[in-house]
């Protein structure tokens, strides 16, 4: 399984860290901040599945969830430099 995204670059100005989910955990995307827990739930992962999706992270705030849809926050737009971020898993999670 591979699937990818593209965020805007120029709004990473120091590390990105990929790390499990934690209590509490919100993402804002759609216009809407999410609970990452009630996501998870909602796509009936097992507790294993669910601790084998990274959370890609900036100061704080997630950039990426694989399976959803790019943070608000760091959506690239037209004039902006683009990094693509990809996510490989030798198991099928649906």
């Amino acid at each position: 399984l591979s699937i990818h995204t593209s965020i805007n670059f120029d709004k990473i100005s120091d590390v990105m860290f990929v790390r499990e989910r934690m209590s509490g955990d919100k993402y804002r995307y759609g216009g809407m901040m999410r609970s990452v827990k009630k996501l998870f739930q909602a796509k009936k992962w097992t507790l294993e599945e669910k601790s084998e999706i990274p959370i890609i992270t900036h100061k704080e705030k997630i950039i990426w969830i694989p399976f959803f849809p790019v943070s608000d926050d760091f959506k690239p737009e037209d004039s902006c430099s683009s990094l693509e971020i990809f996510f490989f898993s030798n198991r099928f999670i649906h």
